[in-house]
């Protein structure tokens, strides 16, 4: 992952409500980048608003064999409306929108999406951990017990 792709510590991003500074790349995939980043998120109770400060992981559309860079801003160079780059963001915006919907424990909570730097990014709730494939990775194949675990979450999600 080059520097200039990745957004910089302490680049802040606004949702409608929210708002966000970019502590770190938590990885990087074939169409985006995902951050830790801190968290300033509105929250309604019956006896008024408050903000709450907690750590969120924000998924960012960053293709870059497709976009074509991104300034000293952080604005991502898209290629044109209706080009391929464009209608992978879309999906990617669909993604963030059709996930936001759904309510499950055994699935990440999407709390926002913002439209800013000339792509998308949506933010999830922080859940502190490895990644299965870290898991893997670190202890080999699973016992059929534990994988028939791990197979039964994903199910019920």
């Amino acid at each position: 992952m080059e520097e200039n792709e990745v957004l910089k510590n302490g680049f802040e991003l606004k949702g409608r409500e929210n708002r966000y500074v970019i502590e770190g790349v938590l990885g990087q995939g074939a169409f985006g980048i995902t951050y830790i980043a801190k968290g300033w998120l509105k929250v309604t109770g019956s006896l008024g608003d408050d903000i709450v400060e907690a750590p969120v992981a924000i998924k960012e559309f960053f293709v870059g064999s497709m976009n074509m860079g991104r300034d000293a801003s952080g604005f991502v160079q898209q290629t044109t409306k209706g080009g391929l780059a464009w209608r992978y963001a879309e999906r990617f915006k669909t993604e963030a929108l059709n996930l936001a919907k759904l309510q499950h424990e055994n699935i990440v909570r999407v709390i926002d999406f913002i439209e800013a730097n000339g792509t998308y990014y949506y933010a999830m709730r922080f859940v502190e951990g490895d990644s299965l494939d870290d898991y893997l990775k670190k202890k080999g194949p699973l016992s059929e017990t534990e994988a028939l675990q791990y197979i039964q979450q994903s199910g019920a999600a």
